[in-house]
């Protein structure tokens, strides 16, 4: 994938990165989901959003919320490049409730032409150049503070009803079971039980409208909190069990698989979860 980074950082709380991919392939990026809260301002490309059931096509300056442990896939056409700046942060950078402050079934803000905004964006290219460490840190850390700040300013004056297409009314609805129901799901059966479909058929159209098994869908969402709730201090052999887990054996080979480390694993260096990938974290990373 013929990529240029314009900048990155990484640190245990924060990521940023301003990235151009020049010549994205096709399925590049595959449905994933975060630990933590993720920004997404595009900024240039033909690029399609899917989450919750909903499909978006990208227009500039378009400003994409990912909560924690919500699905998503970003499908770029390949041949286009494809401009964006995202940064994944932890709750507890922001000193309010976060996503009290927000529409619960809002994806996307417009903030084309909306200078107050994008300018903090521009500034983290700016300091991220400049700033090493600790001051980095704590500069990145207020821009995050800054840029919420000023979205709740903006937001009655922004387009907040953005265009999408449902992607299939049964997955909407098996979504929503599933959010529901993820730590007492007994499977796939269930779903597909609840929502008066076969089996095979609710498999068939995870794989056509989301890239992904109903099962990988669930065990994904579960991966994600037992992350979360391992990295807030919860013991692995307890955390398994009240993410819906039957089977510590089972637990801990999926995790290891998805994460790179043990359940157990201690060493903070995959805090960080983005687009399929687990990006190393280290404290004033500089990786360019």
């Amino acid at each position: 994938m013929e990529q240029n980074f314009f900048n990155h950082y990484a640190d245990e709380q924060i990521l940023f990165r301003h990235s151009l991919v020049v010549n994205p392939p096709k399925d590049v990026y595959k449905p994933h989901s975060h630990n933590i809260c993720e920004l997404l301002l595009f900024k240039r490309g033909d690029v399609k959003y899917i989450t919750r059931g909903r499909q978006y096509q990208l227009k500039e300056d378009d400003l994409v919320f990912s909560r924690p442990l919500e699905i998503h896939d970003i499908q770029p056409t390949p041949g286009v490049p494809y401009e964006r700046y995202n940064i994944l942060f932890d709750e507890k950078t922001l000193p309010f409730d976060i996503w009290s402050k927000f529409p619960e079934n809002l994806d996307i803000i417009s903030f084309r032409n909306v200078h107050s905004v994008l300018s903090l964006f521009e500034k983290m290219d700016y300091y991220r150049k400049r700033l090493d460490g600790a001051e980095l840190k704590l500069v990145l850390t207020a821009l995050v503070q800054e840029i919420f700040v000023n979205i709740m300013m903006e937001m009655k004056s922004a387009k907040t009803e953005n265009d999408y297409v449902q992607t299939n009314d049964i997955i909407c609805r098996a979504i929503s079971y599933i959010e529901e129901n993820l730590t007492t799901l007994s499977g796939i059966e269930e779903v597909a039980a609840a929502l008066f479909i076969t089996k095979s058929h609710l498999h068939h159209l995870f794989i056509r409208h989301m890239g992904i098994t109903p099962k990988k869908y669930i065990l994904t969402k579960r991966l994600a909190l037992a992350h979360r709730e391992i990295s807030a201090g919860g013991k692995p052999t307890e955390v398994y069990r009240f993410c819906g887990f039957t089977d510590y054996s089972a637990f801990y080979r999926a995790y290891r698989s998805h994460f790179g480390k043990s359940p157990s694993d201690k060493s903070g260096n995959t805090t960080i979860i983005s687009d399929g990938f687990t990006y190393p974290v280290m404290k004033g990373s500089m990786d360019s």
